[in-house]
Formats: structure tokens, C-alpha cells, sequence
């Protein structure tokens, strides 16, 4: 057992020195073998350590409690890295952990010993009478409690084991846990918040579930083959019509299936529809040749089970729970309900756990609500590409047990398949082999070349899907968070950090709604509940429930979690349906981070507007750096706030500074630049570069992140998902101003040339921001028809003296003198270039 003096102090017994003797002795055996008889070698040394397990368990303490080896592994498993003490509110989960598994393996080794005695048993009588004459699996389990498993009992003979003494320290640690507050492990650096090496930003936090829900979207297009379209080609989901009987817990049930859905029915058979549609489609899909049972070509399969994990993948980072691994969209058989309902047009996730359950008697029912963004997701994935991977899945296994939870390991799966621990083993070994990748769902990509070899006989095998784990999830959280905030965010990190964020950001506003920490059986009584003959718990839980609260809870606990909820959406940036106000049409009340917001906006430009912009400019650009022709002048415009600004300065006369010098000056905001040219794109993007000032291109398809300066072409400013983008923005009070470069393109827009052009105006006119445009060509008889085109209130009178100057401004512009126009009107200044800029106007 060790060197006597290295090796804590234990004793052990007779039978746990027999029981450890067997172990090392076979342990032994396995090192030297072949390898001929290695299954039944490994199932001898389960038994073996499974026996050696319960003998140390199975210790009576006559002198001292650390004559038992378990507890002087515990010991061992209380020192730290550094060699210091674990603290005792951070062991009591080891202790827990203990537990746990020691209950396990009793309960196990009981069922393998009943196991042993009916073969015994055989010996002498039919199998029947040997089950029958066998001691009850109860009766054993029962024994070995009473005897190694509880608190010491006030029996004269009663000696304590080495479980009575994990309990009593347990019971002691936990009252040190609740009695003593924990070490500080969150700071802040004003929006950035820091636990332990794990440090991000409000907006990095944010952007990252934004950029994860822009991948989704991707991601479910190519699910249900609109990759072209994106997910606005997608049937609509008629959230004022949907309908959900919560209540229901018919085997199969969800609102999917309820039949006043009738709007569902243009989704059947989409995938397979958009499939058969297309000729494209179809070579991918389907093979000539091959057998109606079996007609799809496994590089199509494998590639969209791929595109399912990853969505699931990303879905999953966006709810960031560990309990939503039990999800599940419909009922079950044994008495499953369903956890996903729709509620007043928006899907819900409704979990429960046992926690503290002895003490308070009570589950918990969790509550959370999906924004629409991510909502819309959930019911496009479960109504129209869910169904067609099932059907494929089926038809690829041979099987049609379809799994009801929504992150399950395996979507279909044969009834009376392999085992969990068969399965394990199996995903163990190809993981060794390395034939599992870490983004996918499916087995390893194979070339093209691979494809013809595996057509036939293979074809099944490969279709193995990773287990979802808690384990699976902290290392999908990791990996997503470092790609995105470049910072490895955990599960239990997160816990402490979400808490954080609540208390400085939303936790006031919570209190107001009564949501607070209080039991809700102390609720105080309402009278009117009394005289029904009820208490106002038991009202609420039984009497009169509506139609939608089903067995979650009580309505007003329900409506707590959806106010919670959509406060989360409205700190993140999502939840557009509901920025403007309540459901009833009231104004909605404003939360305290919009203030903060607002005035952290505020100091923004007050510092930017104290600035000295020919000192910054030299910091930018170099010492020998000068502001050259009306540059200055258009900057301090744009500086001072005025809106909208609209620069014609001839090519190389410098525009780009107009809106790179206060992106450098003010780096915490976000100037959008919409830029009609790639090749325009890519310069000005490496001028940022050189200049220090963070800059990002806009991708339609995804992966984008939060930057100084975003640089957008037209077609894209007018997507859906960039619109999303510039509303998140605005929400966060992030968005300083929109530049359109080469603004004098609007009017080439038609209906055969970048039809797109044509629809950027009216969008610039609804985002309430700071406008700039430039342009180094803008002939003057089409100043009025820009302004229109573009969305802007300026006008240009006639019959009064802005006509007669606007003349005289348009001669002096060919003899290439320049004119400024104040709103009020025109002025000659000896600047190069034109601008024009909001005045007050005057007769």
C-alpha cells in the first residue's frame, strides 16, 4: 500500500486488505495478458473494484476516523494546486459528490449480488423458482444502508462508518456555506466585468449572442433550403394565431399538432418540396440507381447532419442552461410533458428540479422566455426541418423510435438498439481512432473519392451522433465564447456572472415587480381568496387555473418569469416586437440600463466635442499632418451633432477623414459606413488598420462582430439581419452615426441596375441618427432629386433669395470657386469643396 511514511495514516481491515489483494493481483494479470480474454479480464476487475469499493465503505471506526482510507482520501482530495487548504463553502460539493456515487454503487453491487444468488439457485430449482426464492433486491439494499449508509444510530452496537462522518461534515460545511459570505470573484472596469481570468464587455456579451443567433439563421436556411433567400423565404409563423393547450399531456401533443393551427399546413413536406424542385437539389440528394428504401446519398445526409449539430450547437449557446438538456417539444408515453409551449406570441422553456426538495418540499418550475428572434428559429427548426431529418434518419437506420427532446443524443433510434454503456464504448473507441470531430454531429467528412466505398455496406454506421452532456455543453460554451469574445466562458462562471449583471443592471427593476427571493407559500393571503374558502397559494394552484398555465405554477409566478425574461431581452438587444411598449398599448415603463445607457451616450460625444482635433489628427496621421480645404470645417459639423451633412469634395480631397478622425477620437461608438464599391471597401478598411482604428466588414453570412468603424455595402444595409444589427445598436445607444460614401450612386439605382439602391433611403430615413454623406460628384441640377432619393428633409425654396444665390452659386462652381449652404442659405467660402447642413431656417 505505499511507503508507511509517505501514505496518510489508515488502517485496513481484514476483509478490505483481501478485497485490495484480488484487485492488485488481477490488475496484474491484465497488464501481462494477450489480450485473448481481455472482455471477461475487464468485466472481473469492475467486480473486483466494485467489491474493494463497498469494503472500504463498509468500515466500522473503532479508534479513529481516519483509520478509514476514504477518509483519508478525502483528505487528499481537499488539498489545493498550491498545497493550501480547499475553503469549506467550496468542499461540501466533493462531499455531495461522494455521496452520490456511493449510493450508486450500492445500489449496483446489491443488484449484481441478487444477480449471483440466482444462479445459485439454479443449481438446485428452474429459473422461475430461483428469481422467486432470491432475496428482494430491497431487503439487500435496505441491509447495506442501515448498516455503511446513514448517520450513526442511537443503537447501543452502533459504530460509525466513514459515511456518518462525510454527513456530519457535510451538515457542518453547509452551515459555514450559508452562514458566511462567499470571497469577492466579480469586479468591474465600467461595463467590462471580470470573475477570476474570464473578462468581457456588456457589448462583447451582447454581440456574442447576436452573432450566434446570425449563424443560426444561416445555418436553419441551409436546413430548410433557402439559402438563397435567407429565412425570409420561410413560411410565415402567425403568432397572433397560434394556438396551445398547455394543459394537454396527450402522448404526442404540441402545439404543432394542435388542429387550430392551420397555418402550419403550409410547412408539410417543406424540405422534401424545396428538394424535388430543384434540379440542383436533387443531384445532391438522390442517386440513380439506388434502392427506394434507401435513396439518398450519404454525403447529403452527412453534410445536413452537420448543419443540425451546429444548429443546435448555437441554439443552445443562446439559452445557456444546463437543465435544457432534458427539452422536450412534445408529450411522452411515461409521463413526459412536453417543456416547450407558446405563450402570448412567444415560445417558452419550462424546467423543474428537485433542489433542496426534502427541506422545502417543493420542485422548482423555471420559466424562461425566448425573444422573437430566437423564437422564430425554435419553430422553424421543430416545423419544417425536424420532421424531414427524422424521416431521413429513419430511413437511414431502419428505425422509427423518433426522440422527443429537442437537444437528444440520437434524433431516431431503433427500439431495443445498443445500450447507453454499448454506445459509449462504441463513441469511445472511434473518437481514439479519429473518427469524431469536434463541430460536427456526424462522423469524419470523407473525400469524394471515399464516397462509392462506403455506399453500401457502410452506410448505417456512420450516422452517430455525439451524447449531449453537461460536459459536451461547458466545452461548446468555451470553445464559442473564445471564438467570439475571445474569452473562455464557462457554466459556472457564467452562474456568477449573470447573477452580477442582474444585480447591477436589472435587479432594482425585478424587486418592483415583486419578484423577489420569498417562498411563494408566504405570500400573503388575498382576502377575496379567503372568502372562496381557499388561501391564495392553494387558489392559485388548483382553483380556476386558465387554459394556458397547464401544471407549470401559478399564473402571477409565470408572469413574473416572462417580465424577467423580457427585461434580459431588452439588456441584449433582442426582443424588437416589444421596444416600443407593453402588450396593452401603454408606454412602457423605461429600465434602469436604458438610463445608464442614455447617459453614457451622453458623456460620449461631451468628450468627443472637448477634443483637439488637430492634436488627435496628428496622433493619427503623423506630426507634419495638417487638415486640408473644408475638412475641418465638415468635421466640427459632424462633431457638434448636426444631421444630416452632406460633403461634395473632389476625389483625393481627403472625405474618408470626415468620419475616421471622430471614430478615432471616440472609439467606445459605432460609426456604420455603407460604401457602395468592394474594391473602396477593402482601402478604406486597411486605412483603419493603419490609422489604429478597429474596423469590421459586414458579412452576410454571419461571423460578425462589434468594431469602431463597420463598413456595409448598399445591398446589405438593406437585409433584415443588418437592420437587426443597427436596432441593436440604437437599443444600446452604441450607434454614433451612418456615413454613406459615393452617395451620389443612390441615383443609379433602378430597376435593372442595383435595384437594392432604391430601397436604402427610406431605411436611412427611419434610423434616428447622425447622417453624413459623401461624394465627389453631385451635378447641381440633381441636388433636389439626391435629397429625395436619400431620404432627407432638406429642400431647396425657389422665388426668394436662396434662388437667386443658388445661381450665383452654381456659376461660381464653374469657375471653381466653392459655396457653403447653411439650411438658411448659400455663402461663398473660400473652402474646397460643397456642403450643406441642417440651419435654422430664415426669411
Amino acid at each position: 500500500m505505499g511507503d508507511e511514511v509517505d501514505r496518510p495514516p489508515y488502517r485496513l481491515t481484514k476483509r478490505q486488505s483481501k478485497a485490495y489483494d484480488k484487485f492488485a493481483d488481477t490488475t496484474a494479470m491484465v497488464l501481462e495478458d494477450t489480450g485473448q480474454r481481455r472482455d471477461a479480464t475487464e468485466e472481473r476487475m469492475d467486480r473486483l473494484a466494485l467489491e474493494l469499493t463497498a469494503a472500504l465503505l463498509d468500515h466500522q471506526s473503532r479508534q479513529s476516523h481516519y483509520d478509514s482510507a476514504i477518509i483519508s482520501g478525502l483528505a487528499v482530495m481537499g488539498l489545493r494546486d498550491d498545497t493550501g487548504w480547499v475553503e469549506a463553502i467550496n468542499y461540501t460539493p466533493i462531499y455531495s459528490a461522494v455521496i452520490k456515487v456511493a449510493r450508486m454503487l450500492v445500489v449496483y453491487q446489491s443488484v449484481i449480488q441478487r444477480e449471483d444468488e440466482v444462479v445459485e439457485l439454479t443449481k438446485k430449482m428452474n429459473e422461475d423458482d430461483a428469481h422467486e426464492e432470491a432475496t428482494a433486491i430491497f431487503t439487500i439494499v435496505r441491509e447495506k444502508v442501515q448498516r455503511f449508509m446513514t448517520r450513526t444510530t442511537d443503537s447501543p452496537s452502533a459504530l460509525p462508518t466513514p459515511m456518518d462522518w462525510i454527513y456530519e461534515c457535510r451538515t457542518y460545511g453547509m452551515h459555514i456555506r450559508f452562514n458566511t459570505p462567499a470571497g469577492g470573484t466579480i469586479d468591474w472596469e465600467g461595463e467590462r466585468i471580470k470573475h477570476r481570468d474570464i473578462k468581457f464587455t456588456m457589448n462583447q456579451l451582447s454581440q456574442m449572442l447576436h452573432t450566434s443567433v446570425d449563424e443560426a439563421r444561416g445555418l436553419l436556411a441551409q436546413l430548410t433550403m433557402v439559402e438563397k433567400e435567407g429565412v425570409e423565404g420561410l413560411p410565415t409563423i402567425e403568432w397572433a394565431k397560434m394556438e396551445d393547450d398547455h394543459g394537454d399531456d396527450r402522448v404526442g401533443y404540441s402545439f404543432l399538432q394542435d388542429k387550430r393551427n392551420a397555418w402550419l399546413d403550409k410547412g408539410h413536406d417543406w424540405v422534401l418540396r424545396r428538394i424535388v424542385g430543384s434540379n440542383a437539389q436533387k443531384k445532391a440528394w438522390f442517386s440513380e440507381g439506388v434502392s427506394d428504401a434507401n435513396p439518398y446519398k450519404h454525403s447529403a445526409v452527412r453534410k445536413y447532419g452537420r448543419a443540425v449539430e451546429q444548429f443546435r450547437e448555437r441554439l443552445w449557446m443562446i439559452v445557456r442552461s444546463t437543465e435544457i438538456l432534458g427539452i422536450r417539444y412534445v408529450n411522452t408515453i411515461n409521463g413526459g410533458v412536453r417543456n416547450i409551449l407558446a405563450h402570448n406570441k412567444m415560445m417558452c422553456f419550462v424546467t423543474s428540479y428537485h433542489k433542496n426538495f426534502r427541506q422545502s418540499g417543493q420542485t422548482k418550475v423555471i420559466h424562461r422566455y425566448l425573444p422573437r428572434e430566437v423564437g422564430e428559429l425554435l419553430v422553424w427548426y421543430l416545423w419544417l426541418a425536424l420532421p424531414f431529418w427524422q424521416q431521413v434518419q429513419g430511413i437511414v437506420k431502419d428505425a422509427d423510435n423518433r426522440s422527443p427532446f429537442l437537444w437528444s443524443d440520437e434524433v431516431v433510434s431503433r427500439a431495443g438498439g445498443e445500450g447507453e454503456t454499448e454506445r459509449g464504448e462504441r463513441q469511445r473507441k472511434e473518437q481514439e481512432e479519429g473518427e469524431w470531430s469536434e463541430g460536427a454531429g456526424q462522423g469524419r467528412e470523407q473525400g469524394e473519392g471515399e464516397e462509392d466505398m462506403t455506399e453500401t455496406a457502410g452506410f448505417k454506421d456512420w450516422i452517430k451522433e455525439r451524447k449531449w452532456t453537461s460536459d459536451r455543453a461547458r466545452r461548446i460554451m468555451q470553445r464559442h465564447s473564445e471564438r467570439l469574445m475571445e474569452t473562455k466562458l464557462g457554466l459556472s462562471a457564467w452562474r456568477q456572472m449573470a447573477i452580477a449583471i442582474s444585480n447591477r443592471y436589472l435587479h432594482k427593476a425585478f424587486k418592483e415587480e415583486g419578484f423577489g427571493d420569498e417562498d411563494e407559500d408566504e405570500v400573503e393571503d388575498d382576502p377575496a381568496d379567503l372568502q372562496a374558502g381557499h388561501g391564495t397559494h392553494v387558489a392559485g394552484m388548483i382553483y380556476a387555473r386558465e387554459l394556458q398555465q397547464g401544471n407549470f405554477g401559478t399564473a402571477t409566478r409565470r408572469e413574473q418569469f416572462r417580465a424577467v425574461s423580457r427585461r434580459w431581452h431588452r439588456f441584449l438587444g433582442f426582443g424588437a416586437e416589444d421596444w416600443g411598449g407593453t402588450e396593452s398599448g401603454m408606454k412602457r415603463q423605461r429600465d434602469p440600463f436604458e438610463a445608464a445607457r442614455e447617459e453614457a451616450r451622453f458623456r460620449r460625444f461631451s468628450r468627443l466635442q472637448q477634443v483637439d482635433m488637430r492634436g488627435q489628427l496628428r496622433m493619427m496621421m503623423g506630426e507634419k499632418a495638417e487638415f486640408r480645404g473644408q475638412q475641418e470645417m465638415v468635421i466640427r459639423s459632424i462633431v457638434r451633432g448636426e444631421s444630416p451633412v452632406v460633403q461634395i469634395t473632389g476625389t483625393g480631397g481627403g472625405k474618408s477623414l470626415s468620419f475616421m478622425l471622430p471614430a478615432y477620437c471616440s472609439p467606445e461608438g459605432t460609426a456604420i459606413v455603407i460604401v457602395p464599391l468592394v474594391s473602396l471597401r477593402e482601402d478604406l478598411h486597411d486605412q483603419c488598420n493603419k490609422s489604429m482604428i478597429e474596423s469590421h466588414i459586414w458579412r452576410s453570412r454571419g461571423g460578425n462582430r462589434l468594431a469602431t468603424i463597420t463598413f456595409v455595402t448598399p445591398e446589405s444595409a438593406v437585409t433584415k439581419a443588418f437592420r437587426d444589427y443597427v436596432n441593436w445598436l440604437q437599443s444600446r445607444q452604441a450607434l454614433d452615426r451612418i456615413v454613406v460614401d459615393e452617395c451620389h450612386v443612390l441615383l443609379d439605382g433602378n430597376d435593372q441596375f442595383r435595384p437594392k439602391l432604391q430601397e436604402l433611403g427610406p431605411i436611412l430615413k427611419d434610423w434616428c441618427v447622425q447622417k453624413v454623406f459623401l461624394t465627389a460628384t453631385l451635378p447641381p441640377g440633381e441636388d433636389a432629386e439626391f435629397f429625395r432619393v436619400a431620404g432627407l428633409g432638406l429642400t431647396l425654396r425657389t422665388g426668394s433669395r436662396q434662388s437667386a444665390q443658388r445661381q450665383t452659386s452654381m456659376r461660381r462652381r464653374k469657375t471653381g470657386k466653392y459655396v457653403r449652404w447653411c439650411g438658411g442659405g448659400w455663402s461663398i467660402t473660400p473652402t474646397e469643396g460643397l456642403l450643406y447642413t441642417p440651419g435654422r431656417q430664415t426669411e
